[in-house]
């Protein structure tokens, strides 16, 4: 992955925000298309892990951003928590982790 952000990164509970993930694949050039799946997950000490979005994309050889918006959901604890977002195929994983606060 060549970038992420997320905003805010101070988030009251039930407010939203927005994550986004540049990436490159790169294939053998008899490969059309690849399957990748885009996973954002949250997570924190109390609550542990909980899955926010999963998605599956059909993608080419090049550069893509992926942006998602969520909701903070209503029964987490405040505090320190990390945002998670996968991007994997068949062959490799990789992973990038934001912290953010709940307040």
């Amino acid at each position: 992955m060549e970038e992420d952000f997320t905003l805010p990164r101070n988030v009251a509970i039930g407010s939203t925000i927005n994550t986004n993930v540049r990436y490159t694949i790169l294939a053998p050039i008899d490969m059309k298309k690849i399957e990748i799946t885009e996973t954002r997950m949250l997570f924190n000490e109390r609550d542990g892990a909980i899955t926010l979005a999963e998605r599956k994309v059909l993608r080419t050889q090049g550069t893509y951003s992926s942006t998602f918006q969520f909701r903070m959901p209503e029964m987490i604890s405040k505090g320190d928590a990390i945002i998670v977002t996968i991007i994997s195929n068949d062959i490799q994983t990789k992973t990038v982790t934001t912290h953010i606060k709940i307040v």
